[in-house]
C-alpha cells in the first residue's frame, strides 16, 4: 500500500507503477511534439509535471477529489487550462 485514505480508498504500488508508466509515456509523446515545435523539454515538464511518485500521487488525489465534486475535467476545460 502506497497511499491509504479513508475518503478515496487506497492506491497500491502496482497501481502507482502503472500510473507512473502512463505518465512517462505521456511526457515522451508531448516532449517529442514540443521539441518538433521548438519547445524545450523543461517547458513541457513544467506544464504537465514529472513522473515522480509524489507528482503522480498528488495527481491521483486531485482526480479523486474531482470525482467527488462530480466535476470530471472535460476536453474543453483541459484545453482552456493549457497555455496557448
Amino acid at each position: 500500500m502506497v497511499v491509504k485514505t479513508s475518503k478515496y480508498g487506497n492506491l497500491r504500488q502496482s497501481e502507482l507503477s502503472n500510473l507512473q508508466y502512463d505518465k512517462m509515456r505521456l511526457l515522451r509523446v508531448w516532449t517529442a511534439v514540443g521539441s518538433a515545435l521548438g519547445a524545450r523539454p523543461a517547458t513541457i515538464e513544467r506544464w504537465l509535471g514529472n513522473d515522480s511518485q509524489d507528482t503522480v500521487i498528488n495527481e491521483w488525489l486531485l482526480v479523486q477529489r474531482s470525482h467527488e465534486l462530480a466535476s470530471t475535467p472535460t476536453k474543453k476545460s483541459v484545453n482552456e487550462f493549457l497555455p496557448k
